[in-house]
């Protein structure tokens, strides 16, 4: 295996390039020209960062998402760069990773996505750097199994593992007799010293801000609730072989011991120095030896003292599960690493709280775990998080289906009528048994996507003449007609009971407090400005009800424009300070209400925050202006700036043209110049600084009472369900375009991922698809409910039934309606899902 004195280049291939890990790779790379050859790069999102790298390294391959952008790639690259070949998908990175003339892969992709390269380049045999935690906390013994064929070298990134790696001897066959134990270390992040009874108010700004490492947001969250901790520990497991109980970890605040091996003497080994990435890099780059990284030293003299600390399972509850997953089923590993991403990114996006982390990670894992087989491939780990995904959508459409059919099935026993079958899905039968006095068939059927109430019918073939009184066709027409509605009802009954829940439980929301709307928007013609805290509404400027959250505002305001009909706002500033009334005139509004025109329009869509930097990465824009994490942005080109969404706009607008800011760092003001780099992924050249802009918006718990709640449901119910006609009515004027359709792809991944993200988004989620297929089947198409309410209507007024040449013709038109709707809904979902929508 090459390494930096074998006497020739490394050649490396970087599988994540333009991420942190990434970026700092390529610092230690360009530092030693002689030694490192970077032969491959790889990116998802950022083109333009890739491109930049691709001009700067020269690499033989290049790895991108899909051919759109491989052909944007190819557009961005030089003429002296386009040698580079460039590779599509997953496949494209395992080939890179196996690549022979590949020597070391740095696999720092993050997700499941970093799993398949991994292991094309274990069982190639490479010197694998590895800073993808999915690989060892999904694959484990599988993973471990292909490095050990493969003849691969593990060399661990992470600063903890890289720490107790470099305190351990060269050959691993002496470790088992050298370590009694090992440390891993942990800062406790921003609430080491909280009180946990006020955890359920921590905001998402508040859980990235870390005291020592500058992080990603979700890592930043996951260290604060040590859920970090908690999948390293799990790493820890199959990178040293060692059990459970011999893993340990501890607080210790000043970040300086990065982890420690106890020896069987009793000896205590610690890898010390500062918090930078590219010293675990530059090690594992150099192994055995070791090469300059760029990080400043550590200065003991500076430190005054190292502290420790055990941890408090109360206030960080998320460790344990852990050692619950190692204890359980290897399976168990891959829900508590799917749940607890979902989970995190639900609290950034203030759609749970951040006690709620623990308690959705903990209820998935002891809902799921043991519930699969035992991984033994790839393609067992990446089928085991599609069929949580599955088992989400098939519930979904499961308790649907058998609430829409179990209406028509009691209504029809009040009114006498004899069941036949009761069935969930269609096609061949799963499962079935006869139940109640007439025997009644239920089944369950392989394509769970509908359900039938088979009913007694003399026009569906003989029915003994004692029963006669019992078929469906004999029943009087409001008899039929009950029977028919009362499966959309159910329907309708079931979101109300699901949305009162949802409001009995809580849910947080970002309060309605605006950022500065666009100057030509409806809310700045009304004169809405920065900060405007919106805390009632009204139809006519009389009558006012409150307005609990950004959701509610948006809602109502979707409403109003729909119906082309004025709102009105009552306001006060941020503190709740005065008050005034503003009248939103939405008549000149013509895009479709759902479209990004459509809410730039309108000017409602972001929440407030200050124009405050956040993290910013090394060697961008930001960076190299001066700016600093902490900083607040007042001005640009002389133009005060009263948010985050303000400094955002000016800041894409302005694509490689120079900017005069001027900044409040800890009560000095500076003025900075500024050129945002051009982001070209998209359409058109959009600036970026490489820095997050703004805070997380202000959030309020949205919950009610009993009867409130339950009243609160009926309304929900009622305003979706006439949302969803206008809809309907305006895509079939034009008004509205038809990419608003989703079909079952869609409803699968939007199942899935509210499943995960807690049981108040997945119980809305639940009750939003119930009002739908309680009003789709009230549109009067044959085939459907409404169909049939439409045949009794005419038998109603002519006093006879629709002739059976009719219906003939009827139910083919109807057919070939569906089947284009249905046709239409499945283009959506594929083009959603390849990024065409």
């Amino acid at each position: 295996m090459s390494s930096i004195t074998s006497g020739r280049r490394q050649r490396l291939a970087i599988l994540g390039s333009t991420g942190s890990v990434g970026s700092n790779t390529l610092d230690v790379a360009q530092r030693h020209p002689e030694a490192i050859e970077v032969v491959g790069l790889s990116a998802f999102r950022r083109m333009e960062d890739l491109a930049a790298q691709c001009e700067r390294f020269g690499p033989r391959w290049a790895v991108v998402p899909d051919a759109a952008a491989a052909k944007c790639l190819r557009g961005l690259l030089s003429a002296d760069a386009q040698r580079v070949e460039i590779l599509v998908g997953t496949e494209g990175l395992c080939e890179l990773a196996a690549h022979p003339e590949v020597d070391s892969v740095m696999a720092s992709i993050v997700g499941a996505a970093g799993l398949a390269p991994c292991l094309a380049a274990a069982r190639a045999g490479k010197r694998l750097l590895l800073a993808n935690k999915e690989a060892l906390v999904v694959g484990g013994a599988l993973f471990i199994q292909a490095v050990r064929e493969g003849g691969a070298t593990l060399l661990p990134i992470d600063s903890e593992h890289s720490a107790i790696f470099q305190c351990l001897p060269l050959d691993r066959q002496d470790w088992p007799a050298f370590i009694d134990h090992i440390v891993l270390t942990a800062s406790g992040g921003p609430f080491r010293q909280g009180d946990p009874a006020g955890f359920h108010a921590i905001t998402p700004a508040q859980a990235v801000a870390h005291p020592n490492w500058v992080m990603g947001r979700k890592i930043s969250v996951d260290s604060a609730t040590m859920m970090n901790k908690a999948l390293e520990v799990i790493e820890a497991r199959w990178l040293f072989d060692l059990p459970a109980q011999d893993i340990r970890v501890v607080i210790h605040p000043q970040s300086i011991i990065h982890s420690m091996v106890v020896c069987r003497d009793a000896s205590v080994l610690a890898q010390l120095g500062t918090p930078d990435m590219r010293v675990p890099i530059a090690y594992g780059l150099s192994f055995p030896s070791r090469i300059a990284s760029g990080a400043s030293r550590l200065d003991l003299l500076s430190v005054s003292s190292l502290t420790f600390e055990a941890p408090d399972d109360a206030r960080f509850p998320g460790l344990k599960l852990a050692y619950d997953v190692l204890a359980g089923p290897e399976g168990s590993s891959v829900v508590l690493n799917a749940a607890n991403e979902v989970a995190v990114q639900a609290f950034l996006d203030e759609r749970v709280r951040f006690t709620d982390i623990h308690r959705i990670n903990q209820s998935t894992l002891e809902a799921l775990s043991g519930r699969f087989e035992r991984p033994r491939s790839l393609e067992d780990l990446l089928e085991l998080d599609a069929r949580i995904t599955a088992l989400a959508f098939v519930l979904t459409l499961g308790v649907l289906v058998v609430i829409h059919e179990y209406g028509h099935y009691r209504a029809a026993l009040a009114c006498n009528v004899k069941v036949l079958r009761f069935s969930v899905g269609f096609g061949r039968v799963l499962w079935s048994r006869r139940m109640g006095a007439d025997g009644t068939e239920f089944v369950v059927c392989a394509l769970p996507l509908g359900g039938y109430v088979r009913m007694l019918d003399e026009r569906e073939g003989p029915v003994d003449p004692g029963l006669a009184h019992r078929a469906f066709n004999r029943k009087r027409l409001w008899q039929r007609a009950f029977v028919v509605v009362a499966g959309p009802a159910a329907n309708l009954l079931l979101a109300v009971l699901l949305y009162s829940g949802v409001q009995w439980v809580g849910v947080m929301e970002p309060k309605a407090i605006l950022s500065a709307p666009p100057a030509s928007s409806v809310a700045a013609r009304a004169g809405l400005k920065s900060g405007d805290w919106v805390r009632a509404r009204s139809a006519d400027g009389t009558n006012w009800q409150d307005i609990r959250s950004m959701a509610d505002l948006r809602w109502h305001s979707l409403e109003a424009q729909m119906e082309r009909e004025p709102l009105y706002l009552m306001l006060s500033d941020t503190q709740g300070r005065g008050s005034r009334n503003v009248r939103l005139d939405f008549g000149a509004v013509s895009a479709d209400p759902q479209s990004s025109d459509a809410l730039r329009s309108v000017g409602l869509g972001v929440p407030w925050s200050p124009a405050l930097l956040g993290e910013i990465k090394a060697g961008g824009p930001a960076d190299q202006a001066g700016l600093r994490r902490g900083d607040t942005v007042t001005a640009v080109n002389g133009v005060a700036i009263l948010d985050a969404q303000m400094l955002r706009e000016a800041i894409q607008a302005r694509a490689e043209q120079p900017m005069v800011w001027t900044v409040d760092r800890a009560g000095q003001t500076i003025q900075l110049t500024v050129r945002p780099r051009a982001d070209r992924s998209g359409n058109g050249a959009v600036g970026r600084i490489d820095a997050f802009v703004g805070l997380a918006p202000q959030s309020v718990l949205v919950s009610s009472g009993a009867l409130e709640g339950l009243m609160e449901g009926a309304r929900k119910t009622w305003d979706v369900s006439a949302l969803t006609v206008s809809m309907i009515g305006r895509m079939i004027v034009g008004e509205a375009s038809i990419k608003n359709l989703s079909g079952p792809l869609t409803i699968a991944d939007f199942a899935g991922q509210s499943a995960q993200r807690g049981w108040t988004s997945y119980l809305a989620f639940l009750a939003l698809v119930s009002v739908s297929l309680g009003i789709l089947n009230l549109l009067p198409l044959p085939m459907l409910d409404g169909g049939h309410l439409m045949y009794y209507l005419f038998e109603g007024l002519t006093g006879r039934p629709v002739p059976d040449a009719w219906l003939e013709r009827l139910q083919r038109g109807g057919l070939a309606i569906l089947l284009a709707l249905m046709s239409v809904a499945l283009f959506n979902d594929v083009a959603r899902l390849v990024g065409f929508h």
